[in-house]
């Protein structure tokens, strides 16, 4: 049997089913919710293990940098997924997002010091001026949490 025709009908509902004729529906806060839990993961990951390294008694420079720089990697990402984020929240969650992309660019900036310490006393000068801009930018995050239905970061 052959079909040489297609009722218009049925092409119509092929057309609607598959969504040719619509836009993409914007994602749903749990979805952008979800979406920032995933971007912040590595970066969680990260900032976890250089809290440990700087625990070490005694003092472990080698460790602490390496884990800045791993911290810092994690944060060039997670500023990536920051700028797709802030595409597609809505306009009244977008300068909660830049701020919080903003305080991960000055994280960057920080960590990129203390990786380039060259001594005990510029490794605990810099990674003090991280610590204190992180405390500071805190708030940027708990807003942005709080627009995605999010707890506040513990």
């Amino acid at each position: 049997m052959q079909i040489n025709s297609v009722p218009a009908v049925v092409v119509f509902l092929f057309l609607a089913a598959c969504g040719s004729s619509s836009s993409p529906a914007a994602p749903t806060t749990a979805q952008l919710a979800a979406e920032y839990v995933a971007a912040v993961a590595p970066s969680n990951a990260a900032l976890d293990q250089l809290s440990a390294a700087v625990k070490i008694t005694p003092m472990d420079g080698a460790k602490i940098r390496a884990a800045a720089a791993n911290l810092e990697g994690a944060d060039v990402t997670l500023n990536s997924g920051f700028i797709d984020l802030e595409k597609k929240v809505p306009a009244s969650v977008r300068p909660h997002v830049e701020a919080a992309r903003v305080a991960v660019s000055k994280d960057i900036a920080d960590l990129a010091a203390v990786v380039s310490s060259t001594d005990d006393a510029g490794l605990i000068a810099t990674f003090n001026v991280f610590a204190v801009d992180t405390t500071a930018a805190s708030a940027a995050f708990v807003l942005l949490r709080s627009d995605l239905g999010l707890a506040p970061p513990t």
